[in-house]
């Protein structure tokens, strides 16, 4: 019998590599074993979200949270910044599948551990769903921790009246050659 620890790198390797259905499938025969099952479970999660199942992908990821609460000192070294997280049981979240910009119903893009992340804040839950609304091509969260809302009962509304202002930031941008295209990647919270 082959030692489960090479197979399981092995099959990681496989991942990496992008032979995802060969990774895959080596990943659903170990997961039978308990000592790999979590890790199984996070590593299914990876490759669901690259193959398109985002939503598969977000119940294993707490799937391998819940099995192994202390999943994320198992899988890095000990100076990644979530080497000591520890899931300790979701936390309330408001959950919101309509679009703040545009109010159309969106749909799952891609989901992903925050604990993957370099400063994960304890805050949030560690899984995060990102929602993809097609008439606007506009991307956000699906769930926000309740206590967000302690002041505001509703998930945040795009505040047109920041939108010259954004807009004269972005001719700027656009008028000094710092980027050519016309899609914009935005990363952080409010308007």
């Amino acid at each position: 019998m082959k030692n489960p620890a090479e197979q399981f790198s092995k099959a990681s390797n496989l991942m990496y590599e992008g032979k995802l259905e060969k990774a895959l499938g080596m990943f659903l025969e170990m997961e039978g074993n308990p000592g790999l099952a979590p890790f199984c479970y996070y590593r299914i999660a990876q490759i669901s979200n690259m193959i398109g199942e985002p939503e598969e992908a977000y119940d294993l990821y707490y799937k391998a949270f819940t099995a192994m609460p202390n999943i994320t000192s198992r899988m890095y070294n000990e100076e990644h910044s979530n080497y000591g997280y520890v899931f300790k049981g979701m936390k309330e979240e408001k959950r919101n599948t309509k679009c703040p910009i545009c109010g159309k119903e969106s749909t799952p893009r891609w989901c992903y551990a925050l604990a993957d992340t370099v400063g994960y804040n304890d805050f949030f839950n560690p899984v995060r769903m990102w929602m993809y609304c097609e008439p606007c091509n506009h991307m956000f969260a699906r769930d926000f921790p309740e206590r967000l809302f302690i002041y505001n009962d509703t998930p945040r509304s795009a505040n047109s009246a920041y939108f010259a202002y954004y807009s004269e930031i972005l001719a700027t941008i656009r008028r000094f050659g710092y980027a050519s295209g016309m899609t914009l990647f935005e990363i952080g919270i409010g308007a």
